[in-house]
């Protein structure tokens, strides 16, 4: 299978799988991230292993904020979300921690999902998040992250029988 960050120069980087495609564009100070999933799965209620993967390989998303229509903190939010929506939170809690790691004290991004059902009923997903260029370096290391646990989480989708 191949997996694919292209080495692009900032700020734009595809990515593509069996599972899905990532595409990146900076404009100003907003990043949006273009998802298309491929896999069968779209909504995490289908995928069990999720919060035990995420309580494993970044147990800290589970304490994100997130708005929904709900109210629901995201722990109970990622039980049934849309994939997309969990990329967004892990995406953003990679860049924190990113940022954390270069010595900064906090570090805090926001962003949301959007469902692009009219054009493309549940398969195209827009993700966008304020950033400037001082982030951009934060950005290519949580991509990497973000992606590989997001395809461990679909893979564990495969392998349940």
């Amino acid at each position: 299978m191949g997996y694919h960050l292209s080495s692009m120069p900032q700020p734009s980087w595809n990515y593509s799988s069996p599972n899905l495609t990532l595409t990146t564009k900076l404009n100003r100070n907003l990043i949006r991230f273009h998802f298309t999933m491929l896999h069968p799965v779209v909504n995490t209620k289908d995928l069990p292993q999720t919060t035990k993967l995420l309580k494993k390989h970044c147990p800290s998303v589970l304490s994100t904020k997130c708005n929904n229509a709900l109210n629901l903190p995201f722990k109970e939010e990622v039980k049934a979300t849309e994939v997309a929506h969990l990329f967004e939170h892990i995406i953003l809690q990679q860049m924190c921690q990113e940022q954390i790691k270069e010595g900064y004290y906090s570090a805090e991004f926001s962003g949301r999902t959007i469902w692009e059902t009219a054009a493309h009923p549940l398969r195209i997903f827009t993700i966008e998040t304020s950033i400037t260029r001082f982030h951009l370096p934060f950005l290519r290391p949580a991509l990497k992250k973000s992606l590989a646990l997001i395809e461990l989480i679909l893979d564990s989708g495969q392998n349940q029988s």
